[in-house]
């Protein structure tokens, strides 16, 4: 088990849902042979994460003469030959399609089951600055319907986030806190309100 030395949290081996994955191989790959992973909800015409990501993209390309620096990231599909689930680079490959290119420099992973194409792609995210949090819980809860858990049940989180990094595990487990107390939360405020109320009548 890796062990966080700054506040001991750690990647539990026996369920790191990638620990057999292989480094695969680079090479390019043409773009008619890319597709859109069906369970990735990050690359979107609403997401934050393209709309602020677009030009910094635009600008490295300009930077680098229209050069990708740093490869994306797919997977072989399970049935297609030649055809790949593309799992990090959304943003380079959108700029390359807009650019004319035929092929771009990729990492070829083996064939990657849903759960694993999720957890690697946030994985993948967690060590950039996290501008969608939206988009994080929405991976949050496609685990959760496809392991036929409840995100509001505080066991079943714990199962939900074990597959997760710490870092994002932590940060998903305080917002899923506050969808599971919300209903009370709100009880509460209007209890506190219809109070303010009577005593404020009481007052007049």
């Amino acid at each position: 088990m890796y062990i966080n030395p700054k506040d001991g949290s750690g990647v539990n081996r026996s369920l790191n849902l990638l620990a057999k994955l292989q480094p695969g191989e680079l090479r390019s790959i043409p773009m008619d042979n890319l597709i859109q992973d069906p369970d990735n909800p990050g690359w979107n015409k609403k997401s934050l994460r393209r709309f602020v990501q677009s030009e910094k993209i635009g600008e490295a390309f300009e930077m680098f003469n229209g050069t990708v620096i740093v490869p994306i990231v797919v997977a072989k599909h399970e049935s297609k030959k030649n055809t790949y689930y593309l799992i990090d680079g959304h943003g380079r490959v959108a700029e390359a399609s807009d650019r004319g290119f035929e092929e771009i420099d990729a990492r070829v992973l083996e064939f990657l089951d849903p759960l694993q194409r999720i957890v690697l792609r946030e994985s993948l995210n967690n060590g950039q600055t996290s501008i969608d949090p939206t988009v994080q819980l929405a991976d949050v809860f496609l685990v959760a319907k496809k392991m036929n858990k409840d995100v509001r049940d505080a066991e079943d989180v714990e199962e939900i986030l074990a597959v997760f990094p710490p870092t994002l595990r932590n940060a998903a487990r305080k917002k899923l806190k506050l969808l599971r107390d919300w209903p009370a939360n709100r009880e509460a405020a209007f209890r506190r309100r219809r109070k303010i109320g009577r005593n404020c009548l009481q007052q007049d």
